[in-house]
């Protein structure tokens, strides 16, 4: 936790502070330094797009306010923890909504994270972005950046999950972070615990949202029920408080009926809620919800907490529970269980765990959602896709929760079990993909089919030949036994790819181009262009891989298929992305291995250049750095700078790529290997004895010995580098 600029803050009674920097104002000559967009940020607001919408009975805060502004002046980073429901984002909406009218000499900004940090942080700065996921989150990690260690700075990111690594980005932030999390600590973060509200708070607080004015009550019979069957849990002191302004009980009335069920929060020694579940059944009786009401919160229990728009939760909902006005959203609200936002409403997690728990949510109540999710999934639509990307999470997390009878709903679950596998392949998540693909049971023998060639085409790219060849076997059988030629086509690509990958010699790899070849003479591959296109894309990419290539067949194939995936190319922009790399491949294949003079060399190497430049500005459209296919297009670009001159450049990149690799794919892996030998050849071409080369070299060989064995060509192409190295040295 690092020195910062100091901001001083008083504390005076009922909360209100006094803050001044000891900076003083930035000057117009200082903020135009700052190189950023003019007009993003209004004033010192950073964050337009948040939530942040501010209770109008927050009370009993005071001295956790006070210790946070204490911290806020000796420590950059600051972790506010506390258990589910104690008013953790309640706290750091009021630090932002003060520091923003106070600091103004301060750049102040709030975000809530949402499914990982860098779309967070993404989504909630007010930019004109260009589109390029990528670029993008430079973008604006560039802009957070700058203002954090140029400026004065208070960030606050509410909801930081328990034990996430991305708590290490932060550490880059030079000025103040506070985060919010359930999480007792973090690594470089100054811990600051919210406890339970004293009890003359929790009372004010409960008589403020009941509507209900002081002394309305014995002071002791509310005392006794705040502290003793509240717990002073602020959730549900503020549940309550709403349960009886809608009921109109009294206070005697309510608690006559909690003491029927014997209602009572218990704590654990280290401050845990130890029966929640039970205890929340019980407030869930006294409610008395109508069917659509429940129904609504069951269905949102399986949102994740995610805020959903009131006009898309109308959309999602109406058909399922037979509303058609806004008003049952407002209502729960009022009665306690959905808060709102100015986005939408959500299900707080400690009432959508609840609502899990005791609803159970079925798939029967709600088909028209699942059909809505189901047709996001399956969209092949890549600019639509990016639209949808924001739901994803919600998505997944309703496919983990539903639950399911009979063979029908089981049979509709596992096919959208199938398509977020298929969709975590396309975005390069494949252990992920692997643990959904898992999920389909042999109930229903087409899904259990589509999630074998999914799983194999999974661990083939995760280089693991076993596993993969396990499940294509698998898939074959069935295919074959019980005559499912709707999936010979599906099977036949991937396995295709299978087969090239793990060749040991140009016989095993042309097996694979005959198959797609005879794929061509198929009817149904003469109608249907996509997957037409598909097959020639392949084909032109194993031509160019041989060990005796033939280029000119290899571009044939892919002018043929750049003709049919140019026609797409608003829908299916990796298609076009994925031809035009191969292309290149081409090009710089020819560059390196025939016998050309210098200007035909180097003409080749351009023409490479550019169509890995037309690959990766697509792709940046749909894909972030993190994906494989990033690593790949970057590894093939860094080869053609290096044969171009550029060695410092394409050796420090293929370097980054080592290290994306291994992150994404796993030690060994082909791709990975592949890696270690060319940056072990560019650092001996480069003949500054660089001893580094042995290592990598070294390290190539195994992992092709590993997945290959030592008698295969790729294996002894592998060992004949390693010994020309070693020769060098």
């Amino acid at each position: 936790m690092g020195d910062k600029t100091k901001i001083d803050v008083h504390v005076h009674a009922g909360g209100q502070f006094n803050l001044s920097l000891d900076e003083g104002t930035i000057s117009a000559e200082q903020n135009n330094n700052l190189s950023m967009e003019k007009g993003i940020f209004i004033n010192n607001i950073v964050t337009h797009s948040q939530n942040i919408t501010y209770t109008n009975y927050f009370r009993g805060r005071e001295k956790d306010i006070e210790k946070i502004n204490h911290k806020v002046n000796k420590y950059s980073h600051i972790l506010i923890s506390g258990i589910g429901g104690i008013g953790k984002t309640t706290v750091a909406k009021y630090l932002y909504n003060y520091y923003r009218e106070n600091l103004l000499n301060s750049y102040i900004g709030f975000f809530t994270y949402k499914d990982n940090l860098d779309d967070s942080i993404m989504n909630a700065l007010n930019v004109d972005f260009t589109g390029d996921k990528e670029q993008d989150v430079k973008h604006a990690w560039k802009i957070v950046e700058e203002l954090a260690n140029n400026k004065n700075t208070i960030f606050i990111i509410d909801n930081f999950p328990v034990g996430n690594k991305e708590i290490e980005k932060l550490y880059r932030l030079s000025k103040t972070v506070i985060i919010t999390s359930r999480q007792r600590e973090y690594n470089n973060f100054e811990p600051i615990y919210i406890d339970c509200l004293p009890v003359e708070d929790c009372k004010a607080l409960f008589l403020k949202i009941a509507e209900l004015r002081n002394g309305y009550y014995e002071d002791d019979k509310l005392e006794y029920f705040i502290k003793v069957v509240l717990g002073r849990h602020t959730l549900t002191v503020e549940l309550l408080a709403k349960v009886l302004k809608r009921k109109q009980w009294t206070l005697e009335e309510m608690m006559k009926r909690l003491d029927c069920s014997k209602f009572q929060i218990e704590y654990k020694e280290d401050g845990e809620i130890t029966n929640i579940q039970k205890e929340y059944d019980k407030i869930y009786t006294i409610s008395e919800l109508n069917d659509k009401e429940v129904n609504v919160l069951g269905i949102f229990a399986t949102f994740n907490s995610m805020i959903i728009n009131t006009d898309l939760c109308l959309l999602w909902l109406k058909d399922d529970i037979k509303i058609d006005e806004k008003e049952i959203f407002y209502d729960l609200y009022e009665k306690g269980w959905l808060s709102k936002s100015d986005d939408g409403y959500f299900l707080h997690p400690v009432f959508s765990d609840f609502f899990l728990l005791k609803l159970k949510p079925k798939l029967k109540d709600h088909q028209n959602l699942y059909n809505h999710f189901y047709e996001m999934m399956k969209c092949k639509d890549d600019q639509q896709k990016i639209e949808y990307r924001q739901y994803y999470p919600c998505i997944f997390n309703f496919a983990e929760e539903i639950n399911v009878n009979d063979e029908k709903e089981i049979d509709d679950i596992e096919k959208l079990f199938l398509e977020i596998s298929n969709f975590l392949i396309e975005d390069g998540d494949y252990s992920k993909s692997i643990l959904w693909s898992k999920k389909v049971s042999e109930k229903k023998i087409s899904n259990y089919v589509g999630a074998n060639i999914l799983l194999g085409s999974s661990y083939s790219k995760l280089s693991d030949k076993v596993e993969s060849e396990k499940y294509y076997e698998c898939a074959k059988k069935y295919i074959e036994n019980n005559k499912l030629e709707n999936f010979i086509i599906d099977y036949e690509i991937n396995y295709a790819l299978f087969l090239f990958k793990f060749a040991q010699d140009d016989i095993q790899k042309k097996i694979a181009i005959d198959r797609l070849e005879k794929l061509l003479e198929f009817d149904i591959i003469c109608s249907d262009a996509q997957e037409r296109g598909t097959i020639l894309n392949c084909i032109g990419g194993f031509y160019t891989h041989l060990k005796d290539p033939n280029y000119e067949k290899a571009l044939q194939y892919l002018i043929d298929a750049l003709k049919i995936r140019r026609i797409y190319r608003n829908s299916h922009i990796m298609d076009l992305a994925r031809t035009y790399n191969n292309i290149a491949n081409v090009y710089y294949y020819k560059a390196k291995k025939r016998n050309i003079n210098n200007k035909k060399r180097k003409k080749e190497l351009y023409n490479a250049i550019k169509y890995y430049n037309k690959s990766l500005n697509l792709r940046k459209k749909i894909i972030s750095e993190k994906h494989p296919d990033y690593a790949r297009i970057t590894a093939n670009m860094s080869n053609v700078l290096f044969e171009l001159g550029y060695e410092k450049e394409a050796i420090d990149s293929m370097g980054e790529v080592i290290t994306k690799r291994i992150e994404v794919l796993g030690a060994y892996s082909i791709e990975v290997g592949l890696t270690y030998s060319n940056l072990a050849n560019m650092l001996v071409k480069q003949k500054q004895k660089n001893r580094e080369a042995l290592g990598y070299s070294k390290r190539a060989v195994e992992i092709y010995t590993y997945i290959f064995g030592e008698d295969s060509d790729e294996t002894k192409q592998i060992i004949e580098r390693d010994k020309k190295i070693k020769e060098y040295f």
